[in-house]
């Protein structure tokens, strides 16, 4: 090319192409799970309800806020329910808000499941407590 400064078509390319790498969009899913709430005729027993991931979320993903819904029959005096990720120990409590969201687990991957677990603390017999349909919905990246 007449007038062209030599290599400079070589830069532009080799910028272009960082650039290019530097570009990465990340992309938004999401999956909500439904489940039917649990019998608590006990005090003091943790009732669980499983909310596991729908769909095939990206082995990628993460998660980056997590809404529930939940409720009972009847509220009743030591209910406490909370929301946790894959297992018992990584919870937030959750007995004050039926409904609500979180970015308590941002980062985590979207793939786990999610558990709803119930208790009636205090003593004495009780009339059973009823859950009813609960839903865990997750939004994660990837």
């Amino acid at each position: 090319m007449q007038g062209a400064i030599p290599g400079i078509g070589a830069a532009l390319l080799a910028i272009t192409s960082v650039l290019a790498a530097c570009n990465v969009h990340a992309a938004a899913g999401s999956y909500s799970s439904e489940a039917a709430g649990p019998v608590m005729p006990n005090r003091k027993v943790w009732y669980t309800t499983v909310h596991p991931p729908v769909g095939s979320p990206p082995r990628d993903g993460k998660i980056t806020t997590v809404s529930w819904r939940w409720g009972v029959s009847s509220q009743i005096s030591g209910l406490e329910v909370k929301l946790c990720y894959r297992t018992a120990q990584d919870c937030v409590p959750v007995t004050s808000y039926g409904k609500a969201m979180t970015q308590a687990f941002a980062g985590r991957p979207a793939d786990g499941a999610f558990l709803l677990m119930y208790r009636v603390e205090g003593s004495g017999r009780m009339t059973p407590i009823y859950g009813e349909r609960s839903q865990v919905i997750v939004n994660y990246m990837y």
